[in-house]
């Protein structure tokens, strides 16, 4: 039986050689190839980052905003309707004043109807015109005034519904004198009145033909034939 020494054999002990340890060949290749597919990795995510995410969170957000503003407009549609009605009740308001206003500041003079109408509310108050002319045109900034005078006989009744005719016609018509005089010779109740009125009119609009109208003394021979018709 053979005694082991505890000397390992020569034939049976690996060689070990001794110095600088060679470098594994596929160390290089593992770190270019991590380079490129980092590099193959950022290129698309810049690309999404840059080309889709960014432009989509600019869109985002503009739309968001043009949503907030309709958003607001729509809450402020009640709002304006309110103040449309409002408006619109202002309109008719003012409409209805300039109409009436129309009607009793015409911008015709309209002189003649204004004589025929006197005359007519004498014959309905059972007096008899004596006198009826038109005075001096007064000028104002925006109207003017065609002052009156007319001579009346009659019961004092019959002038009282005179004067409230002149001053309840469909135009703007002031009482701006009244005399009552009872001379001698008058039969029974009757009393001579002067009465001298004002007519309005717009004088904005008027063409050249009205004021030349307007500014024109109304003739004796019509203010005769007036007061005849009357009588008759």
């Amino acid at each position: 039986m053979t005694q082991s020494t505890g000397i390992p054999n020569a034939d049976t002990t690996p060689s070990i050689s001794v110095g600088r340890p060679v470098p594994p060949r596929t160390a290089g290749l593992f770190n270019r190839d991590s380079l490129l597919t980092i590099i193959g990795l950022s290129i698309p995510a810049a690309l999404y980052v840059f080309g889709v995410s960014l432009p989509g969170e600019r869109i985002s957000k503009r739309i968001g905003n043009e949503i907030k503003a309709v958003q607001q407009t729509i809450q402020s549609i009640p709002l304006r309707v309110a103040k449309l009605d409002a408006l619109q009740k202002t309109i008719h308001q003012r409409r209805t004043s300039l109409r009436q206003t129309d009607r009793l500041i015409p911008r015709s003079p309209d002189l003649h109807t204004v004589i025929q109408e006197t005359a007519r509310f004498a014959k309905q108050a059972r007096l008899t015109v004596t006198r009826l002319e038109p005075r001096e045109l007064v000028d104002h900034a925006t109207y003017r005034i065609q002052p009156f005078h007319v001579q009346l006989r009659g019961r004092f009744d019959s002038v009282v519904r005179f004067l409230h005719a002149l001053e309840t016609s469909p135009r703007l018509i002031t009482i701006a004198r009244c005399s009552l005089v009872r001379k001698d010779g008058t039969s029974g109740d009757d009393i001579d009145v002067d009465v001298d009125f004002e007519v309005y009119m717009n004088s904005a609009d008027n063409s050249d033909s009205n004021d030349k109208h307007a500014s024109s003394p109304v003739r004796q021979a019509d203010t005769e034939t007036v007061i005849v018709s009357l009588k008759g």
